[in-house]
């Protein structure tokens, strides 16, 4: 008021890093009496350390995860559906009030709003049809439904589904046959087993056979299944290979060995040992998509809440740092700044301890990844290439992806320089694309399918104001396999005035 200023208006201008964050790390589970160190590195200035003796707190931080995930496709809202499930079981055993009622509501309303008139679903809303997503969200709705959250989406996804059995071949009709089976449908299911097997079935699908055969009491071949696990060095089972071959790796076929397992009490240590498998696949370093993370919780959860009730002695833990820390009370959360030694780990006691340490930073200078997609981007003005935009110019940012394999379910996330707002974006490649966002820094792309060729997307932009910004690397990266990806290089731009 002194300066004759009587009314104002505050707008937050958001900074973003340059580079890229990066996450390093590892997870253990530490069994009786053991030790290990974690070395020092000094490119680390801040580490995160946690440490719990609960199998429905390794869970909870799970579930934590998958509930953060940024992303909404139809995928991904039903896994989320699935962890605020599993959340709620696991509150009610260990006696905490569960607050996520109005989440899973939403997630529910989310997937109706997406499904379309026939009754599936696609990737995305209005998105093309896809069986396994429309049998996959059957199944999270389903299991809503058990729990006391019905929707009125079930009954006409399961009219489609069975609409679709008798055009159904091989993988897409054992998974129909699969969710049918959840959902107690009226089907004559012995008829199409016999004709199952006599295909020539990979073992994923083997596995979804053996499983179907177990929920319509026609006796999955237990023998067999126990005589293809395989055993990790410390002593845990496993079935598959140790892979990123989608639907056919180690979690995915456990995943199914476990739920078949389950049913028998005698093979009660079987499956302790194959739940220790997934959980250590879940929760070290190598990344697992949310499609695994909530088969995995939905699949664990009822053995890990009974382990949780068991009681053994209680474990202890001593962490030598800067400081010695003598843990008796979990969980056990540090923050350590500045290490400057190597941090020593002792546990004892029979119960387990579930030990995890990470550290995020930011790369100021990443380097091409380029050994499976080669991607370059340049701005165009009208129709040519500039080096040097020009404030109030219309200018395209164009992303060029050179995919060496075929590739499916991408995402492609390109940032947009500081210096410029989102011009009239109408899709030019929808074709190609099944879904596009937008963000204040990036837009968001996704595809279904990408042959192995090169591929032009492009990004309407204006360019506002002068100066000399940074243009992060795009990035591609399968989404179910995020460990597969590509990106180009950080490059500076300049907008001059006009």
């Amino acid at each position: 008021e002194e300066n004759g200023i009587w009314d104002g208006e505050e707008r937050k201008v958001p900074v973003f890093p340059v580079g890229v964050e990066e996450t390093i790390g590892g997870f253990c589970i530490l069994d009786k009496d053991t030790s290990f160190s974690i070395p020092y590195d000094p490119s680390i200035s801040i580490l995160e350390i946690y440490a719990t003796n609960s199998t429905a707190g390794f869970m909870l931080k799970e579930i934590e995860k998958l509930k953060d995930y940024p992303h909404y496709c139809m995928e991904q809202s039903a896994s989320k559906l699935r962890g605020y499930l599993a959340e709620e079981k696991i509150m009610k055993q260990i006696d905490k009030g569960f607050n996520n009622k109005s989440q899973i509501r939403k997630m529910i309303k989310k997937l109706e709003k997406g499904q379309l008139k026939n009754g599936s679903w696609g990737w995305w809303p209005n998105s093309s049809a896809n069986i396994w997503m429309t049998s996959y969200i059957s199944s999270a709705l389903a299991e809503a439904s058990k729990a006391g959250y019905p929707s009125i989406a079930l009954s006409k996804s399961a009219q489609i589904l069975l609409w679709e059995l008798d055009v159904l071949k091989g993988p897409e009709l054992l998974k129909v046959l699969s969710v049918l089976s959840d959902m107690k449908e009226a089907v004559h299911f012995k008829t199409y087993v016999d004709k199952l097997e006599n295909d020539s079935l990979s073992l994923h699908n083997w596995l979804i056979l053996q499983r179907i055969k177990q929920k319509n009491n026609l006796g999955p071949s237990i023998e067999k299944i126990l005589d293809l696990k395989k055993e990790t060095i410390f002593g845990n089972y496993y079935w598959g290979n140790e892979n990123n071959i989608y639907y056919n790796n180690s979690i995915d076929l456990t995943i199914l060995a476990y739920q078949i397992i389950e049913d028998y009490d005698s093979l009660h240590l079987v499956l302790e040992k194959a739940r220790r498998y997934l959980i250590n696949q879940s929760g070290n370093k190598r990344k697992i998509n949310t499609y695994q993370t909530a088969s995995m919780l939905q699949t664990i959860l009822p053995g890990a809440l009974r382990e949780n009730e068991q009681v053994f002695d209680k474990p202890e833990l001593e962490v030598v740092m800067e400081e010695t820390y003598h843990v008796i009370d979990f969980p056990f959360s540090k923050t350590i700044k500045g290490q400057t030694k190597e941090i020593q780990v002792k546990k004892s006691g029979l119960s387990p301890v579930y030990f995890t340490w990470y550290s995020k930073s930011w790369n100021k200078k990443p380097n091409a990844v380029d050994s499976i997609f080669k991607i370059d981007t340049w701005f165009e003005t009208k129709d040519k290439k500039s080096e040097i935009l020009k404030a109030g110019d219309n200018v395209v940012l164009n992303v060029k992806i050179k995919a060496l394999k075929k590739a499916g379910y991408i995402m492609i996330e390109i940032p947009v320089p500081a210096g410029c707002s989102y011009g009239n974006n109408k899709r030019t490649n929808t074709y190609k694309e099944t879904h596009r966002e937008y963000f204040k820094n990036k837009t968001i792309i996704y595809c279904e399918t990408l042959e192995p060729r090169e591929h032009i997307f492009k990004i309407n932009l204006q360019a506002r104001f002068n100066g000399s910004y940074t243009l992060n690397p795009a990035r591609l990266e399968l989404m179910y396999f995020p460990t597969f990806y590509g990106r180009n290089s950080i490059r500076d731009i300049s907008i001059e005035p006009k």
